[in-house]
């Protein structure tokens, strides 16, 4: 996953909506500070906060932008020990204690964030 875009909110703070992609799936995060440029690769997680409902999904990757910073996304399960969930090759790290027990490694699931911060 690589820096799309950055749209500084401010400049001098290196406060930024940046745009995270993969080339097929594209999410917007909040940096601060924002030490990128269009084009740096990142490699790690995207951090999720206040994930809620997250439920068992059918269907293929996805997300979903409902405002500001807020998503629905659809992911895979990757590593839930470590709260690792995978869109295409777009990372993000969230809350394992949030994650329902009935949830497994590579399932598909579904849930909403309200902002996802890149540090």
């Amino acid at each position: 996953m690589w820096i799309k875009s950055i749209d500084w909110a401010d400049e001098s703070a290196k406060e930024a909506d940046v745009i995270v992609t993969d080339g097929n799936n594209s999410i917007i995060c909040f940096s601060c500070p924002c030490n990128y440029c269009n084009g740096d690769t990142i490699n790690e997680p995207l951090e999720c906060l206040d994930v809620e409902n997250i439920i068992l999904a059918d269907g293929s990757y996805n997300i979903e932008r409902i405002r500001n910073y807020e998503h629905i996304v659809c992911g895979k399960m990757k590593d839930i020990t470590n709260g690792i969930v995978e869109i295409g090759e777009i990372i993000l790290h969230i809350n394992n204690e949030k994650i329902p027990k009935d949830i497994n490694n590579n399932d598909m699931i579904k849930f909403y964030i309200s902002r996802v911060d890149l540090y």
